[in-house]
């Protein structure tokens, strides 16, 4: 079980989520070898990674490139653009697919806020921040059950996952992206919830 430092449920009409945030060290226990039938994964190898650069702070975005130097991350790493002051205008990059239509890769190079699940997008504006302004690394367990509405263009949502966080710096030394990557628990057939 994970040992949590926060909690978030939110709940309303378009559905219910549960956030648990833990100290990066369970991603070590959680993500290692013993809990996974004897193979580390691969968020636990990008923290690895990660934590390989890190020499008295984040490394710079200069010197991140897990799918330079461990391919099995080629596609499994995705960014956040953090570095305006509006959060509102934060972009995501090399957003990974989705079973889900229209929260997958087609959010590539749009803003955070354009996310079709506002409830999913406004949690996640508050933890890209929070992990801009503390400049470590957050470790996540999320449970969602959301839609956008009703209707035949609705979507709806039903997954539990993972996800790790990871900032990274410019020259000047200020957070302006993210690296983030998550695993699937459990998923519920794309729409139907």
């Amino acid at each position: 079980m994970l040992n949590f430092v926060e909690r978030e449920v939110s709940r309303d009409r378009l559905g219910w989520q549960e956030r648990l945030h833990s100290k990066i060290g369970e991603a070590f226990v959680i993500e290692g070898a013993a809990n996974n039938g004897g193979t580390e994964t691969h968020l636990l190898g990008l923290l690895k990674y990660y934590q390989a650069l890190v020499d008295g702070g984040p490394p710079t975005i200069h010197h991140f490139a897990p799918d330079l130097h461990a391919p099995a991350l080629r596609s499994r790493v995705s960014y956040i653009d953090v570095a305006p002051e509006d959060p509102s205008r934060y972009v995501l990059q090399a957003h990974q697919p989705s079973p889900f239509l229209g929260v997958g890769e087609e959010l590539t190079g749009r803003r955070v806020l354009d996310h079709p699940l506002q409830r999913n997008a406004l949690s996640c504006i508050s933890e890209y921040q929070r992990c801009a302004r503390l400049a470590g690394p957050e470790y996540a367990l999320i449970d969602q059950h959301l839609t956008n509405g009703a209707g035949a263009d609705s979507i709806a949502v039903r997954r539990t996952f993972y996800r790790l966080l990871l900032p990274l710096v410019d020259l000047d030394g200020q957070v302006v992206k993210l690296a983030y990557s998550f695993r699937r628990i459990a998923i519920a057939t794309p729409g139907v919830v």
